[in-house]
């Protein structure tokens, strides 16, 4: 490490307490997602265990995943359009990319894909419920199978899933037999958004005067998982490493209350819990029984407008980074949003010293 660099916190970290960070687009590259969201679609396209006639080497898909990212997702312009509207997760950016593809009808015609989109006057949930429809439509078959967080959905997910951990880890961790073999996992190339040493000193410093959290989409063996790669886990409070996890657990207790909720972003439970730990109660949070002056005292950290609107109905404050994959220009975007703070990346949360 360069111990030669040192930091302190910015100064207007001051009015803060509780720092929440989104990871993927601010702690951690997006690519390695991307790239299992791509061979996620190469799959459904080609292997003739879903929609394709072939059989695949998935070592050799490995190696053409960012030749099929590109074409995919034009390079990158889907991903932005689709995130912008307020998509947060992979899983549902391939379920709208291939229900879309299967309506046009037009072969590896992935620029037709975008146009179709980009003509729907939808935000996020509305995209999802209408990939449903289209999917009902184009594979003829009920709704229930195939709309969001369907059995459909849930094939999307899995394969996804096993792209990105391997097939050894996902078969541990989702208690599902892999479909494909020869999977090793893209979660391990995963790096940083920033130069590893900076981040690690930037949250040494952040630690010793904030309480420091994450607030992430991610399963948990994925956000542990690229903590621990980084050696900065250490620098967060462990009850306030909220993951997809931890809200799917929450969902589930409501449902069995009869009380059917999602809580995912840009439902402010997420930050809501990141803020108070295991101080208070998931019930309490929902019923907003907590102190809310606390939530002025917390800065929400994301590139995403999500964890914006995430952030601002919790009450906390927001700090938008330019490293997701708008980069610069998502700076209008969360002007227009009224976003606390634009920063280039999280390293403007700290000043050399």
């Amino acid at each position: 490490m360069e111990n030669n660099i040192k930091y302190k916190s910015a100064s207007f970290l001051d009015k803060y307490d509780t720092i929440l960070f989104d990871m993927d687009g601010v702690i951690t590259s997006e690519e390695a997602y991307w790239k299992s969201a791509a061979l996620t679609l190469f799959e459904f396209l080609n292997s003739k265990k879903y929609y394709g006639s072939k059989d695949i080497d998935a070592g050799r898909c490995m190696l053409m995943a960012d030749e099929l990212t590109e074409k995919y997702f034009c390079d990158g312009r889907i991903i932005k359009f689709i995130k912008n509207k307020g998509i947060n997760n992979n899983w549902d950016l391939a379920y709208i990319v291939l229900a879309v593809y299967f309506h046009i009808d037009e072969e590896d015609n992935f620029e037709a894909v975008l146009d179709y989109l980009k003509e729907l006057d939808m935000d996020g949930k509305e995209m999802c419920d209408h990939a449903g429809k289209l999917l009902s439509e184009e594979l003829c078959v009920p709704l229930e199978h195939v709309k969001r967080f369907g059995d459909f959905w849930t094939e999307i997910q899995h394969c996804f899933q096993e792209w990105f951990l391997g097939n050894r880890l996902f078969q541990k961790e989702w208690f599902v037999p892999s479909t494909q073999e020869g999977k090793t996992g893209l979660m391990y190339m995963e790096k940083p958004i920033v130069d590893k040493e900076k981040l690690s000193i930037m949250l040494e410093t952040l630690s010793k005067t904030h309480t420091l959290g994450i607030g992430t989409g991610r399963p948990i063996t994925e956000a542990i998982s690229a903590l621990e790669g980084f050696n900065i886990r250490k620098y967060f409070d462990e009850s306030r490493i909220i993951s997809h996890n931890y809200i799917v657990n929450a969902e589930e207790n409501l449902k069995e209350k009869g009380k059917p909720l999602v809580l995912a972003k840009p439902h402010p439970f997420m930050f809501l819990k990141g803020t108070f730990g295991a101080e208070i109660s998931d019930y309490d949070i929902l019923e907003g029984k907590y102190d809310k002056d606390r939530c002025l005292r917390t800065l929400v950290v994301g590139d995403a407008v999500c964890d914006l609107d995430a952030a601002f109905a919790g009450g906390c404050d927001f700090a938008a980074v330019l490293t997701g994959v708008q980069k610069k220009d998502a700076k209008d975007v969360f002007i227009a949003k009224k976003a606390t703070y634009i920063l280039d990346d999280i390293l403007s949360l700290v000043k050399e010293v």
